[in-house]
């Protein structure tokens, strides 16, 4: 699977799940908080990573594929919780409810983007502590 291909997948997820979400009114702030498990997982890997010696196998003593999992779920929530939130933000803000279609519209997709922010800054560190 190429990257361009995984990136689409993820893009299509976070998508569906974020409009789905929106659909059965389930609020995008439990989206982002599901989000956060993975993404703290994705940090204390990558902290163990780090402070292991180079050559070492898997990443932070496990198997490569479970770190990837890990980004690559937290990612796609973090998008979903955006998708969601603009999407409530939006229902929201034409029933006239502006404080929480501010909260959702606009602040849950910046929180968002901040643990975005905060995954990838793991998942590069992690990745290439050991060059030099």
């Amino acid at each position: 699977m190429t990257l361009t291909t995984l990136l689409l997948l993820m893009a299509l997820g976070a998508l569906v799940v974020g409009g789905g979400a929106a659909h059965y009114r389930v609020s995008a702030w439990w989206l982002f908080g599901a989000a956060c498990v993975p993404a703290l997982l994705v940090l204390a890997i990558a902290q163990r990573e780090v402070e292991e010696r180079c050559g070492t196998e898997g990443v932070g003593g496990l198997p490569t594929w479970a770190f990837v999992a890990c980004v690559v779920s937290s990612l796609t929530l973090y998008g979903a919780a955006t998708v969601g939130g603009i999407v409530d933000g939006l229902r929201l803000g034409a029933s006239q409810a502006y404080g929480a279609a501010f909260l959702r519209g606009l602040v849950c997709p910046i929180v968002s983007a901040c643990g975005v922010a905060l995954v990838l800054y793991g998942f590069l560190g992690a990745a290439f502590h050991c060059f030099d």
